[in-house]
């Protein structure tokens, strides 16, 4: 089960990184697979030595003295979804090299191929996990899939696409699935 925490501000207000690092650090037995970071469009990905949170954060020395949208992901991958830095949190979508959406997901949905051939069939999915689907299906198609998946799942998402950034939190689970009832806690 990922771990996810974050500061989020109307406007840039002092940021403490110590609070930060801490809310990490918690969260480091949620993930233990790879880690992140996305403070006001720069972001960072932890994999390998830098996993955990704890380590991951030593290495970085560029920390903003404000912020308004700081989030952090600590990842425990789906059994079946590798384990790289490609498939580490936050996930990005860019557009004119400029960040156009973020998505960070906590829990499994199962029937994500099923959602993107419908949703998304122009995409090429393979190789892609279900937080990675997911991304994509908001990002071109919008929210109404949230009424088709089957799994549990808490989604952190800012979309920069707005004249302000729009930063949407969304937590719940399906009333069951072909895997049986979901009652798997995925807190928010």
């Amino acid at each position: 089960m990922c771990g996810l925490a974050g500061i989020i501000s109307t406007e840039k207000t002092d940021f403490n990184i110590d609070h930060f690092n801490i809310l990490g650090t918690l969260n480091d037995e949620r993930g233990g697979d790879s880690c992140g970071i996305f403070i006001d469009k720069k972001y960072q990905h932890g994999v390998k030595e830098y996993k955990q949170f704890r380590c991951f954060t030593r290495g970085i020395k560029d920390y903003p003295e404000q912020a308004r949208i700081a989030l952090l992901h600590c990842r425990k991958a789906s059994p079946g979804y590798p384990v790289n830095i490609e498939q580490a949190q936050p996930i990005i979508i860019r557009n004119n090299d400029q960040i156009e959406y973020v998505l960070m997901h906590n829990g499994t949905i199962y029937n994500a191929p099923k959602l993107a051939k419908k949703y998304i069939p122009e995409e090429n999915i393979t190789g892609l996990t279900d937080s990675q689907v997911m991304t994509l299906i908001f990002y071109h198609k919008g929210y109404d899939v949230l009424s088709e998946y089957m799994g549990a799942a808490v989604f952190v998402i800012v979309d920069y696409r707005h004249e302000e950034p729009l930063t949407l939190f969304w937590q719940g689970e399906s009333k069951v699935s072909q895997y049986g009832k979901v009652d798997e806690e995925r807190p928010l």
